[in-house]
């Protein structure tokens, strides 16, 4: 489901300088900004699951996404995100397919233990592709997850610095809707849990880079560059 050459239609917007809001990742970081704190972000994600029944035992994916996250309040935070990229795969000679991304999150901050936060974050997130040729191998990808996180903001070299360190549960699963079929053949993983660490840093006044590594079953993670705007800091 990879080899694929993204083509990512990005959303364009005028935001001022402002300090750090919640970090977008894979699953929206609890936040550490002020109410109405927003962010915009341009994220890619790498993903790469074991699944039951074959033919999905091994298999990987990505996705190039538009992320915007909105703080709620000082302790919860909401987003949204999608994507869209044309992409042809070597499992299907022959084939052509869109792929269109679109997921929600939330997350929340639930304690502050001195300088260390912890937080809860969840996502939902669809992955289709439509097979644009002949034999209409249309695909589905559902994933799930969930964490549970420390978090601590510090500078590096003046530069403003964030990380998160915690577990993370997920769960995936792919279908596949062969000739147009209504009818799918599926494969899951089931629920697994693993491992999460990610970081974020403030590169200029309104701009961040920032990723994430998980370890469930195997390493996937993401990264990505984001604006934003609001009151808000690590």
């Amino acid at each position: 489901m990879s080899n694929a050459r993204l083509l990512c239609v990005v959303l364009v917007a005028c935001l001022v300088p402002a300090l750090m809001p919640a970090v977008v990742s894979a699953q929206v970081a609890p936040p550490d900004g002020a109410r109405g704190t927003v962010e915009l972000g341009i994220a890619q994600e790498w993903f790469h699951r074991e699944l039951e029944p074959q033919p999905y035992h091994d298999t990987r994916w990505s996705i190039t996404s538009v992320v915007f996250t909105y703080n709620v309040s000082d302790r919860i935070g909401i987003g949204v995100q999608g994507g869209l990229a044309n992409f042809e795969s070597d499992d299907f000679a022959g084939s052509t397919f869109n792929r269109f991304s679109v997921g929600a999150m939330g997350s929340a901050r639930v304690l502050q233990l001195g300088d260390w936060g912890v937080g809860v974050t969840a996502r939902y997130l669809d992955t289709f592709d439509f097979d644009t040729s002949e034999t209409s191998l249309h695909k589905r990808v559902r994933s799930i997850a969930a964490s549970v996180e420390l978090m601590r903001g510090f500078a590096v070299k003046r530069l403003p610095v964030g990380v998160r360190l915690g577990a993370v549960y997920t769960n995936d699963l792919v279908e596949t809707f062969a000739w147009g079929s209504d009818d799918a053949l599926a494969s899951t993983s089931g629920g697994a849990l693993g491992a999460m660490a990610g970081g974020k840093v403030r590169v200029f006044p309104a701009v961040s880079l920032f990723g994430y590594v998980n370890y469930v079953e195997y390493v996937q993670g993401g990264v990505g560059v984001a604006i934003h705007a609001g009151s808000g800091g690590l």
